[in-house]
């Protein structure tokens, strides 16, 4: 993918957010997500990117981002975001879940397999956290388990 291919992907993704946000789901249960890449896109310089290797974690419980994850030393901390939307919330058992933070990060779980019903939004889904910051789009690679409260 080129790098105007994936800035456009984000800015569409970013006027999604605005008109699909609503209230979260409390099917939800709790999220912990661990990322180990970063990916950064500076938007002055569109053809420069970089790939970094960190170590951040989150935990989502309910709709809001765990007082632990908050607390985390930013170099460990995946997000600042306090609370979270569930998007779409008629999709919960899809192969596809998107959150909205409250500090305007998106987080999209993937499953690999094929939806075979209800609770098939438990367990370990590829995760994506995507943020725009001053001029740059970070987006952070990594997993998710998805489990109930």
């Amino acid at each position: 993918m080129s790098i105007q291919n994936f800035m456009n992907a984000r800015f569409v993704s970013c006027i999604g957010l605005f008109g699909l946000i609503s209230v979260g789901d409390a099917r939800a249960g709790e999220i912990t997500c661990n990322f180990n890449k970063a990916f950064v896109v500076y938007l002055s310089e569109p053809e420069r990117m970089e790939v970094t290797n960190i170590a951040q974690t989150m935990r989502i419980s309910g709709e809001k981002t765990a007082p632990e994850t908050l607390k985390l030393d930013g170099k460990l901390r995946a997000t600042n975001s306090k609370s979270w939307a569930l998007l779409r919330p008629d999709a919960i058992d899809s192969l596809s879940i998107q959150y909205a933070g409250s500090y305007g990060d998106l987080l999209a779980l993937s499953k690999k397999s094929e939806s075979s019903g209800k609770g098939d939004r438990l367990g370990l889904h590829s995760a994506s956290l995507s943020s725009t910051v001053d001029e740059m789009v970070v987006v952070k690679k990594g997993s998710c388990q998805v489990s109930e409260k």
